[in-house]
């Protein structure tokens, strides 16, 4: 009788010391308060981590994997509950497609996303290019070009545009400019070209480009005249 009362509450103690054995292994490894998003107001180059639990967590790991390769991009001393911090995006990563960004904290689970590299998503943005430009200038006058461009994406974009010349000394072409596009607008940018001389058909193109690709190419062309010209069409009127 003994021994079976005591097998008994041999049972029920391991049973208990289990539940307490799993649950103390799932508090301690399994225990949730990490997350991770893009920044809402660049995710082109930031991601957010946010300690989402009601502790501290301390010693918040920050690491890039791309091709199976995992490298420790940074490390977080402590967040406090409900405290963000934000984490630059390596941009040795640009020209890959895409990437992961993991954290991690001893006892906690850790989070993970994939990051489309600035690079993917500028090529696959949803932009709009419309480009005026005068079919009639004058010599050593500056003319005015104007892209417009029309930014459907909830991101800013960063781009660039440049004028190619293709007659080589018969206009001045302005260096390449950086423009900054916000979320779901249209602007209007302006370019200046200067004639250097009398053409019947001066051709260049005009280039919206990214560090990696061109989004969009204009070839122009308009009639160059001289500035006697522009006056005297202006007496005789």
């Amino acid at each position: 009788m003994l021994e079976q009362r005591r097998a008994r509450v041999m049972k029920a103690g391991s049973f208990i010391f289990g539940v307490l054995g799993i649950s103390l292994v799932y508090f301690l490894f399994f225990n949730m308060g990490l997350e991770l998003f893009p920044d809402p107001d660049n995710s082109l180059t930031r991601v957010v981590v946010r300690n989402d639990s009601q502790h501290r967590i301390r010693e918040i790991s920050v690491s890039f994997m791309v091709n199976q390769e995992k490298k420790e991009a940074q490390s977080i001393s402590f967040l406090d509950p409900q405290q963000e911090q934000s984490i630059f995006l390596d941009p040795q990563y640009a020209s890959t497609d895409s990437f992961v960004v993991q954290v991690s904290a001893p006892f906690h689970l850790s989070k993970q996303i994939v990051v489309a590299s600035e690079k993917a998503i500028l090529e696959n943005a949803n932009v709009q290019f419309t480009f005026v430009t005068p079919s009639i200038a004058y010599v050593n006058q500056s003319t005015q070009l104007q892209v417009k461009v029309c930014n459907n994406e909830l991101y800013s974009l960063p781009l660039q545009t440049q004028l190619v010349a293709l007659e080589e000394g018969s206009v001045t072409l302005p260096p390449a400019q950086e423009w900054s596009f916000p979320p779901l607008e249209c602007e209007v940018v302006s370019i200046l070209v200067t004639p250097l001389e009398e053409s019947p058909d001066l051709s260049f193109k005009i280039r919206v480009f990214t560090p990696s690709t061109v989004l969009a190419e204009r070839v122009v062309s308009m009639q160059v005249i001289s500035n006697s010209s522009n006056t005297g069409a202006d007496q005789n009127a």
